[in-house]
């Protein structure tokens, strides 16, 4: 069986082999950055699987994965990436000890009151190291932390209000998008007051 690819379909290989010099078409599949990736048992996509949908040009996916932020080229344990991007944009970066904890992901769906505990831990710790705000890169932590949240807070009988942003909505602000072009207007809690505040809205 073959996959014949369009010309559309190729473009993200060679859009990223221009940045890069690296050509993922001459990936046939071996599996041996998966067998010999640490984190690959964490990620939703594996590294052989993110090469796959490179050359399929499937964007959507790859961007939804979150692989990239798992990837051994930050730390396990206290990973740096994105304190360093956020940092950049002139946002301060808390160090904080749930910063690589689960949020329950999935498990929203079959056991929710698992979710709430692990979400409340992670709103809580975030609150009590001082945050206004949480950046995430997992669309189930933006899921599960957002919009669990008031359910959280009338369960636990506290009120967090922090606004959940995912880095690259932090990332297209400071390069000048408008707040509607980032869906913003989506969020559940509302960061329009924060963000207005530090002049990003």
């Amino acid at each position: 069986m073959s996959t014949v690819l369009s010309e559309a379909n190729q473009r993200l290989a060679k859009d990223l082999q221009t940045l890069t010099g690296e050509n993922v078409l001459l990936c046939y599949q071996c599996k041996k950055c998966t067998l010999g990736c640490p984190s690959a048992c964490a990620m939703r996509m594996r590294p052989h699987e993110l090469m796959r949908a490179l050359q399929l040009g499937l964007k959507e996916e790859l961007y939804w994965s979150g692989t990239i932020w798992i990837c051994q080229f930050d730390h396990v344990e206290n990973p740096q990436s994105m304190d360093k991007i956020v940092t950049l944009l002139g946002v301060t970066a808390l160090d904080w000890s749930f910063k690589t904890e689960c949020c329950g992901v999935s498990m929203t769906l079959t056991q929710s009151d698992i979710v709430l505990k692990l979400t409340n831990d992670l709103l809580r710790e975030a609150k009590e190291a001082g945050a206004n705000a949480i950046a995430v890169c997992c669309p189930l932590c933006q899921a599960n932390l957002d919009g669990r949240q008031r359910q959280i807070e009338e369960k636990y009988r506290t009120r967090y209000r922090l606004p959940i942003l995912y880095i690259t909505q932090l990332m297209d602000l400071a390069f000048g998008a408008l707040p509607r072009e980032v869906g913003l207007h989506k969020l559940i809690t509302s960061p329009q007051e924060l963000l207005g505040s530090i002049g990003l809205m």
